[in-house]
């Protein structure tokens, strides 16, 4: 393989920002390779913990946001659930709850409720959730369910309840947790207890569809939200599929959604207007979404390639102001005249398989993306492949140019030979 040599040119312009309760986005994102099952994501704002269930043990990957890999953890029963507060990793199992520090030395193992019937697919039987304080556990029980609340940095209870009908699901959110429970949805926050009524079952595929801000209820239909609040209802037309709802933790919506061939994230306020718009370019249209988790400081989304149920992508989404910004990626070659397949990938994902010298690509998150171009051409009938790469931080309403090339001079004098040969008609 040849080597390459990449030019990259940066000019930040403005971008006016978009309007209220935005945020800002920069991206990261850490691979995690796993010959078993992944069960599940949390973290504490500087440190990723990634749930494996292998046939012999439950792992506990820690990485940095950098994807730096920090230790892991190995636990000799089946791990469902993983909570952080900053100075302490909770690990949920069937049976107990296992506390460890930030040198991930184990402190206290506390015993729960000992669950029957499990099954490898935790959300049969026990259901968990947890924000930045707690740790929200439910379980079936006989006809019904039992709910606890307890604190992630000693474990104690601080909330009780039991439910005369099936638990479907736990969710945690900013203004409270939501346990759907039969034909009800119920909202637990610090003063209240609020129930939701519906003539139907929210299953465990709603999960995503559903979430608590701020007094008002959101439910995605189809390409509706619906707003409740004080006991009215009202409707907003999103557009497209959308296929998970969170917040920003401080007041605004986000709504991820597929729109025209793209993954969209929506910024709405409290009332479903739209104040921020881009397309999640890191997102491949064939993953497998495992989960999104989002806190005061980060959106996370875990997902899996549907070829290759061995690795797990976690982009993790830093939150602050948010401006969009705008990316420019060109390539200039000496073989472009040869080649057969040309391939843009940003951040891994194929987008683009065509030879127009620059691509463009509006309304980007601000963060790092690495660039390749893949080219593969015929040279005397010998195929050769060049990666041309490169690295950049796009910043908050900037606009960035790639030129990437392949022009090394070996490349540079085949080439020409080959160009010169053909028009005398030697080839």
């Amino acid at each position: 393989m040849l080597n390459w040599r990449a030019v990259l040119l940066a000019a930040l312009l403005g971008v006016s920002i978009w309007g209220f309760g935005v945020v800002e986005m920069r991206l990261e994102f850490i691979t995690v390779f796993s010959d078993s099952i992944l069960v599940d994501v949390c973290t504490d704002g500087s440190r990723l913990y990634v749930v494996e269930i292998t046939p012999l043990a439950s792992v506990v990957h820690v990485h940095s946001f950098v994807g730096d890999r920090l230790g892991e953890v190995f636990v000799n029963e089946t791990v469902y659930a993983c909570a952080a507060d900053g100075n302490r990793l909770v690990l949920v199992t069937a049976e107990r709850a296992y506390v460890y520090n930030k040198t991930l030395k184990i402190e206290k193992i506390v015993d729960l409720p000992k669950i029957g019937g499990w099954y490898l697919d935790f959300r049969n039987e026990i259901y968990v959730d947890k924000d930045s304080r707690y740790l929200y556990i439910a379980w079936r029980d006989g006809d019904g369910a039992v709910f606890q609340i307890r604190r992630i940095s000693d474990l104690a209870l601080v909330y009780a309840a039991r439910f005369s009908d099936n638990v479907w699901w736990v969710k945690a959110t900013p203004s409270g947790v939501i346990i759907s429970h039969g034909t009800t949805i119920t909202v637990v926050t610090e003063n209240t207890v609020k129930n939701y009524n519906f003539n139907f079952y929210f299953i465990e595929y709603s999960i995503p569809l559903i979430y608590y801000l701020k007094n008002k209820l959101y439910i995605l239909n189809g390409s509706t939200l619906v707003i409740i609040s004080d006991n009215k209802t009202r409707e907003v037309e999103l557009g497209g599929f959308p296929w998970w709802i969170t917040s920003d933790g401080e007041g605004s919506i986000l709504v991820l959604m597929s729109y025209d061939g793209r993954n969209k994230l929506l910024l709405l306020d409290s009332e479903g207007r739209q104040v921020g718009n881009f397309t999640f370019y890191v997102i491949p249209r064939n993953r497998y979404y495992v989960d999104v988790y989002t806190n005061n400081t980060h959106l996370i989304l875990m997902y899996k390639d549907v070829s290759d149920y061995k690795t797990i992508y976690v982009v993790v989404v830093r939150k602050g102001l948010y401006r969009p910004a705008r990316l420019t990626v060109c390539y200039l070659s000496i073989t472009s005249l040869l080649s057969l397949v040309l391939h843009i990938f940003i951040n891994n994902q194929e987008l683009y398989n065509e030879k127009k010298p620059c691509l463009y690509f509006d309304g980007m998150v601000p963060g790092r993306y690495d660039i390749t171009v893949v080219n593969t051409y015929a040279l005397f009938a010998i195929f050769e492949t060049i990666r041309s790469e490169a690295t950049l931080f796009l910043p908050p309403g900037g606009d960035a140019t790639v030129v990437l090339s392949d022009m090394e001079t070996g490349v540079m004098i085949g080439a020409a030979a080959f160009l010169l040969m053909r028009r005398l008609g030697l080839v």
